[in-house]
């Protein structure tokens, strides 16, 4: 079965190293990552309004417009 969701946050474009390590500061787990809202996650240093968004939409494709 290989490597299950090894962070999947290194698949989002423009989330590199150091923002990957602020938001799961913030919110301890990938799990907690994909159930914030946009708005939580702009609250995290360094992540912006745009790319919370994008992270938002990555973990709920479904909903990207």
């Amino acid at each position: 079965m290989g490597r299950m969701r090894r962070s999947r946050l290194e698949d989002i474009p423009g989330l590199g190293h150091h923002r990957r390590k602020q938001l799961l500061a913030n919110f301890h787990s990938i799990d907690y990552i994909r159930e914030a809202s946009p708005q939580q996650l702009a609250t995290v240093d360094g992540i912006g309004s745009q790319l919370a968004q994008q992270i938002y939409e990555y973990f709920h494709p479904s909903t990207a417009s």
